[in-house]
């Protein structure tokens, strides 16, 4: 089972290898949740408006048995701006939200956490449009448009 009481910032960049440009990973404001399905397992998703790649931690690259390829790394500068090289690409991953399968390029990062981050290429690829007062996110699918509430944040 998913510790979701845990989920919090992963990283802060990650910094693409071939070309060294800095993409911006995870931001420190508390982040949108919702609940989605990966294979058959239920997990929350972080929405970050910050985040220019999608991600998914090791530990639940491995739950759900996804393979890393090595062929496609990035280097990651961690939350205490060490640098480490991710796992690689898990390829194209297909994700549930409310029952609608939406494929996501996916790198596994290394973090004690349990997270899976869906990045700005998920909100513009979705047209997703988060609205914080009314805990709500819609998104569109095949021009089919779908409405789902935000999970509410334990943190005190």
């Amino acid at each position: 089972m998913l510790d979701h009481d845990k989920l919090r910032e992963v990283v802060d960049n990650i910094e693409d290898k071939k070309d060294n440009r800095r993409v911006n990973f995870a931001t420190k404001h508390p982040a949108a949740r919702i609940y989605g399905k990966i294979s058959r397992t239920e997990c929350q998703l972080v929405i970050d408006t910050g985040a220019e790649v999608s991600v998914c931690t090791k530990s639940i690259a491995d739950l759900l048995k996804l393979k890393p390829k090595p062929d496609k790394t990035m280097i990651v500068v961690a939350i205490d701006g060490i640098k480490q090289k991710s796992f690689g690409s898990a390829g194209l991953v297909t994700v549930k939200v409310m029952d609608q399968p939406i494929q996501m390029e996916m790198q596994i990062v290394q973090s004690k956490d349990q997270v899976v981050i869906l990045a700005i290429d998920w909100i513009q690829k979705y047209k997703a449009v988060i609205d914080i007062n009314e805990k709500r996110i819609t998104f569109r699918v095949d021009g089919r448009k779908f409405i789902t509430k935000l999970v509410s944040d334990t943190k005190s």
